[in-house]
């Protein structure tokens, strides 16, 4: 602007007007962008798309920066802006207009919530548009830490995972951004422990007139949101206003949507989402319909598995040990496994009583006969103790031994390849060892006396860091829609390309 200002014939009107007339649009873009959300999100950010849900969610915003507006829960399906708007931009947009605001940003993990606060000191650090908006803003040099920021005004952004401590500090702005993750609401232990984090340690340090925003995808009836939508019931209790954005539009939509017209279009249209609708009915209704119920479905069904032999080239053993080989006892499950064209194939399985000196000769015997495949020990305390001797017995393989992290419960680690499988991207081998593994699993987790074969395959799917589909459709870098193989022809003929 300075350089064609420089270069205006001021003898020449039509060139003064013109010159004039960019120099007020420009102010005008900043003053709006200055005192509004959205406009601030299109101003700072490049190649920023504006689109109805962000202008709703902006409002909100405005309304906690400028208005009276408390508490808020915003519900939307996944990578539609929801972490962009919310713990990126929010925070920098909330300090430049409450300079002395202390500001948490929750989400489930520690290094999640981190990353959004170092997202978020990046713009007040380095956009030149957030400088020319808010030119007083500026950071402490000496307080820029990951988890922790200071601004030389006197504000701060701190990074909090679900079940940090929280004592001793209090907020003025608590922006929680997806605190339940996939796999979770598996687990009643963990949404009661998210709950009663955030009763307990969150809802506590919140300063008199200080704001909670909540953006969030729902996972499961008692998840956060489900909770407090419960106890709103009670008048007394925090009463949140409720921004929910179904992927698609609903009987009286938020955002003025036809019925059956979907969030985003551009990005994501009817026949891609219907494609993820197909993978899992109720986890679509719950992720992208935000219209989340308990199923009584059964985790793992039968018909879902495939069955044929197919060769394994690169495989890869798990494991479950028995204690001892009693009657009563649980069973030692062996399995060799590879991943093939998006395929987890069980090549070969054997489930068998013995104790663990029956079972470390046959470790043993299989490292001898397939000395290229790996072997993967869950880090429990049992496998670990395995794993120590096998290694002392066989030095010269210790890199083929792999140690494999096993977090939350069985129901919530089975999630995973329980969706594989009715992705129908499993096949297990023929025979009655074969038939008793999936069995084991189509009973799982109420009616089977044991679950050895479930922590088999839990295992396997930790090792090759499988995730479900739906976050294999969503993190794709194409427009390949992954849908559910139907027939054993499908299977057979991508593992033979």
């Amino acid at each position: 602007m300075e350089n064609a200002i420089n270069a205006v014939d001021y003898t020449n009107q039509n060139a003064r007007d013109e010159i004039a007339a960019d120099l007020y649009l420009n102010d005008l873009d900043i003053s709006i962008a200055r005192r509004s959300f959205v406009d601030y999100c299109a101003y700072v950010v490049p190649d920023w798309e504006t689109k109805p849900h962000h202008v709703a969610i902006g409002k909100l915003v405005d309304r906690m920066t400028f208005g009276d507006l408390k508490f808020a829960i915003v519900n939307m399906q996944p990578r539609v802006g929801k972490s962009e708007m919310t713990s990126k931009q929010m925070p920098p947009f909330f300090l430049a207009h409450h300079p002395l605001a202390r500001v948490v940003n929750l989400s489930y993990a520690m290094n999640l919530s981190t990353e959004f606060s170092f997202l978020s000191r990046q713009v007040i650090r380095d956009n030149e548009r957030y400088k020319r908006l808010f030119p007083h803003m500026a950071l402490d040099p000496l307080s820029q830490r990951l988890d922790f920021y200071r601004t030389l005004q006197g504000g701060s952004v701190r990074s909090l995972g679900v079940g940090s401590g929280f004592s001793g500090r209090g907020a003025d702005l608590i922006i929680a951004d997806d605190v339940v993750k996939e796999g979770d609401e598996q687990s009643r232990a963990v949404l009661e422990a998210t709950w009663t984090y955030f009763i307990s340690a969150v809802r506590t340090r919140l300063e008199k007139g200080g704001r909670i925003f909540i953006m969030m995808t729902r996972w499961h009836p008692s998840d956060l949101v489900g909770r407090i939508l419960e106890a709103m019931k009670d008048l007394a209790a925090d009463q949140y206003e409720t921004l929910i954005l179904p992927a698609f539009a609903e009987e009286n939509d938020p955002i003025g949507r036809e019925v059956g017209e979907v969030l985003w279009p551009e990005k994501y249209d009817a026949d891609y989402l219907n494609s993820i609708r197909l993978l899992s009915e109720r986890y679509f209704e719950a992720l992208y319909q935000q219209n989340p119920s308990v199923s009584s479905d059964p985790m793992f069904s039968e018909d879902d598995f495939f069955r044929f032999d197919s060769p394994i080239s690169d495989g890869v053993w798990t494991f479950d040990f028995a204690a001892s080989e009693k009657e009563r006892s649980d069973y030692n499950v062996f399995a060799r496994w590879e991943l093939k064209d998006d395929t987890l194939i069980c090549g070969f399985v054997e489930r068998w009583r013995g104790d663990w000196h029956k079972a470390k000769a046959r470790v043993l015997e299989l490292m001898d006969e397939f000395p290229d495949d790996k072997f993967a020990f869950p880090k429990q305390l049992h496998e670990l103790l395995a794993l120590r001797e096998i290694r002392s017995l066989r030095p010269q393989l210790v890199g083929k031994l792999v140690e494999v992290s096993m977090p939350g419960d069985k129901v919530s680690r089975a999630l995973v390849f329980s969706d594989w499988v009715r992705s129908g991207r499993v096949v297990i081998c023929d025979g009655e060892q074969g038939d008793h593994f999936v069995w084991e699993h189509a009973n799982f987790p109420d009616v089977a006396d044991h679950d050895d074969c479930v922590d088999v395959s839990s295992v396997v799917t930790h090792f090759y860091g499988l995730t479900t589909l739906f976050d294999m459709v969503m993190s794709s870098e194409t427009d390949d829609e992954i849908p559910r193989i139907n027939t054993a022809q499908e299977v057979f003929e991508r593992l033979s390309r």
